[in-house]
């Protein structure tokens, strides 16, 4: 179905009467959490690489916009101006750019947007069953607490607060957490069924793709095959974690060396910001963010969450 033209009118959303202001503007929105949970200087910055790389992939239309909402707890000054920077040059707008600290501001940002609907909305942070963490801190994990700061987390009953009049009827809703695709129950759909992106899908009447499983960050600045061709293309052999014979070796695939010249120019980008040292690479992320290794009893996949009632 495409999306609606400019005028008001009344239209169904999942099988229910929704009243929708239709407009010609469309918001894709990026949401970043924070990463107060890794001190390694390499993982800093790993959600902001991810919703970097989803910048590039909107569109750039006169009747669309690209909006950061960004949880700034525990980020330097230099890593946060990087950012910025970088959002600006990739379509988002100065005023579109916005550093927030709570839950409630997110929700009063989506729920305040009028005249124009949300397209897309992806969200990179952390999660458990049931819950968001925007707000995950290391001392959080060494304590054993698992959980973040309560006021940027957002669980199931948070999660209903979101309503479906700020979504397109073509949106989707992407979430690059731990977990929030699983919840409760011994069966794969009982598990579903009462997951938060089960319950936002409901809540916004919108499709929610979401991990079962932990969500897995480490390869998005290069994976391991992406460096095993950087090693080859540079003959760093020693570096290779199977080293083989430079003069048996069978030439590279001109995939091979396009993936090595990524990462040799990636390398060339990367620098240490603020007091943490933190990796900032302003182009961001190279790969994907991948579903983990556990829980292994649920699907290896970003899985989709329909709306109740919907085919």
């Amino acid at each position: 179905m495409s999306d609606p033209k400019p005028n008001a009118s009344t239209m169904t959303r999942a099988g229910d009467p929704v009243s929708l202001v239709c407009s010609a503007e469309f918001e894709y929105i990026a949401i970043v959490g924070t990463e107060n949970h890794s001190y390694d200087p390499a993982n800093k910055a790993m959600f902001m690489h991810s919703a970097l790389r989803k910048l590039k992939e909107y569109p750039n239309t006169s009747y669309s916009k690209k909006v950061v909402l960004i949880f700034n707890d525990g980020y330097s000054d230099a890593l946060m101006k990087a950012f910025k920077r970088a959002c600006l040059a990739k379509g988002v707008l100065p005023e579109d750019f916005h550093a927030i600290s709570t839950r409630d501001e997110l929700i009063s940002y989506i729920s305040g947007i009028e005249y124009r609907q949300i397209k897309q909305l992806d969200i990179f942070a952390h999660g458990h069953i049931g819950e968001l963490w925007f707000g995950l801190t290391g001392d959080d994990v060494l304590h054993g607490q698992m959980q973040g700061n309560t006021s940027m987390d957002m669980n199931i009953d948070q999660v209903k607060a979101l309503k479906p009049s700020q979504f397109s009827i073509t949106a989707n809703i992407y979430i690059y957490a731990c977990r929030v695709g699983n919840g409760n129950g011994s069966s794969i759909s009982s598990k579903q069924n009462s997951s938060l992106a089960q319950a936002m899908a409901n809540a916004t009447k919108t499709n929610v793709y979401a991990f079962m499983r932990r969500s897995n960050y480490d390869g998005v600045l290069g994976d391991a095959e992406m460096r095993a061709d950087y090693y080859r293309y540079t003959h760093n052999w020693r570096q290779l974690k199977h080293p083989i014979d430079a003069a048996t070796a069978p030439p590279m695939t001109e995939a091979q060396v396009e993936r090595a010249k990524a990462m040799k120019e990636a390398g060339s980008r990367r620098k240490p910001l603020g007091e943490d040292k933190a990796i900032f690479d302003p182009e961001g992320a190279l790969m994907d963010v991948r579903a983990g290794d556990t829980p292994n009893d649920v699907p290896a996949n970003l899985f989709l969450f329909k709306p109740a009632g919907s085919k």
